[in-house]
């Protein structure tokens, strides 16, 4: 695999990086440009320190095999938003949010979504879907505005909690500190 341990932009520019293996990311900054990782393999983290493994204005990150923070929990602060898809072989995401997240489309198909975050999360396509997945896992005691799924469970522990859910849903033990679904 490869191992990215350090990687930044200038404050401009974007990061791009394709491969065709899997991926360990230590440090990628945009500061403010875009972050997309796409590979055939999975995209991890290295080390759970609530630090950010990468951070810019858009994050996009597609793993076709082996999932997305499956192995080491990837820590991204996206300023923009975070857009994820690991639905090739329906692979697990795990995403710890440093920061307030605006979510684009994460797509997990038929896997599950973990996303854990130290802002509030909130809606950054309209009315298209945020979030497809098996079970959705949202922790962090944060808000969470107006986001669209299409899973069929939700685990929450949040505060006000806004879903729109586009069929039926069943709810795992949840904390919700005021929900509408």
């Amino acid at each position: 695999g490869l191992t990215v341990t350090t990687l930044a932009a200038n404050t401009a520019g974007n990061v791009e990086l394709y491969a065709e293996e899997d991926i360990q990311v230590g440090s990628i900054s945009a500061a403010a440009g875009n972050v997309m990782i796409d590979t055939d393999g999975a995209i991890d983290g290295i080390t759970n320190d609530d630090t950010a493994d990468l951070s810019g204005a858009n994050v996009t990150l597609t793993a076709n095999a082996g999932g997305i923070g499956a192995t080491d929990r990837l820590e991204i602060t996206a300023t923009g938003t975070l857009a994820a898809d690991t639905s090739d072989d329906n692979g697990l995401i795990q995403i710890d949010s440093i920061g307030a997240v605006a979510l684009g489309l994460i797509d997990a198909g038929s896997g599950n979504v973990n996303l854990d975050s130290t802002g509030a999360i909130t809606d950054g396509n309209g009315a298209t879907n945020n979030v497809v997945a098996a079970t959705l896992t949202i922790t962090g005691d944060q808000a969470v505005t107006d986001i669209d799924t299409n899973v069929d469970t939700l685990a929450l522990t949040t505060a006000a909690t806004s879903i729109n859910e586009n069929d039926g849903v069943d709810f795992a033990a949840s904390k919700i500190g005021r929900a509408h679904v």
